[in-house]
């Protein structure tokens, strides 16, 4: 008899700890139920807000680049023609087949300096953002005491391809979650929140 009666408060004490638990976890916004939580990576780069600025730069810059590089283009057009319209026995034809050769690699160099330069613009850019998302993450943990955050990602199965579909399967870590352990949005709120205080500069370093 006693023995039972020690079991019902230990169940008793049990239970009223996982209720405080549970509405402590609530009271603070809901945003899990247990110490496992998940992030959508993707979803967090899609709406940060430092990701749609940096990607209207990069819209912005190709506009630039592509004019750019048709006027260099239409240079190299017009010099042909003049060219076409010349006799090669003309002691300038020479001077201008200079002019067009040095033309040419001008602008194959600029062109290749210009990928090379947005590529590692993107790449210090999305090192960065990740950095600030993994920051943001570790804050919220550390705030509400979650101890592990997994990858949540959402499934882009292709069943016409075999293949595709075994090693999609095989990557995939994160089979199923609640949704109150998504800590996503509150990882792009916190995210935001502190953009928005940063005084806004170009990020791009990269002049056609």
């Amino acid at each position: 008899m006693k023995r039972m009666w020690l079991i019902g408060i230990v169940a008793g004490v049990a239970a009223g700890a996982a209720l405080t638990s549970f509405s402590t976890l609530n009271a603070q916004g809901g945003l899990a139920a247990g110490q496992v939580v998940c992030v959508d990576v993707v979803r967090v780069f899609d709406e940060y807000d430092r990701q749609k600025d940096l990607t209207e730069e990069m819209h912005r810059l190709k506009n630039e680049l592509e004019a750019e590089s048709k006027r260099r283009q239409e240079r190299i057009d017009s010099l042909q023609q003049t060219l076409d319209a010349m006799d090669p026995d003309d002691p300038a034809y020479a001077g201008k087949i200079q002019e067009m050769l040095q033309l040419q690699i001008d602008y194959k160099n600029w062109t290749d300096m210009m990928q090379l330069g947005m590529a590692r613009e993107i790449g210090i850019w999305s090192q960065r953002m990740y950095s600030e998302m993994v920051q943001a993450v570790e804050e919220l943990s550390q705030q509400y005491g979650y101890t592990m955050v997994l990858y949540k990602e959402a499934p882009s199965f292709q069943a016409n391809d075999p293949e595709s579909l075994k090693n999609e399967i095989r990557l995939r870590k994160l089979i199923w979650a609640s949704a109150t352990t998504d800590i996503t949005q509150a990882v792009i709120d916190r995210l935001n929140e502190k953009y928005a205080k940063e005084p806004k500069q170009q990020m791009i370093k990269l002049t056609p």
